[in-house]
């Protein structure tokens, strides 16, 4: 379980880096860095807010995983940010 939770953090954490740097490339250092803050305290009252509730870690878990499905398609669709031109 333990691997399980720091793949889904890791992965989350790509994620909000990516989106730190997104501001970079389009010169919006600051409201990327407010988005990445509040995407990650979004995160972690996800995790509080779904197990007071009554679900279990498993479930928890899930829908962290979740979340880091939606982070992985970010980090592929941001990638044209990279790109010569794009910008």
């Amino acid at each position: 379980m333990a691997i399980i939770e720091r793949l889904i953090a890791i992965i989350g954490h790509i994620f909000l880096t990516v989106i730190v740097w997104n501001g970079f490339q389009r010169e919006k250092r600051a409201q990327y860095l407010i988005l990445a803050i509040l995407v990650h305290g979004l995160l972690n009252s996800m995790a509080v807010i779904a197990l007071s509730l009554g679900l279990n870690i498993w479930m928890t878990e899930g829908l962290l995983a979740l979340f880091d499905v939606v982070g992985i398609f970010y980090i592929v669709h941001s990638k044209k940010y990279y790109e010569e031109g794009n910008l």
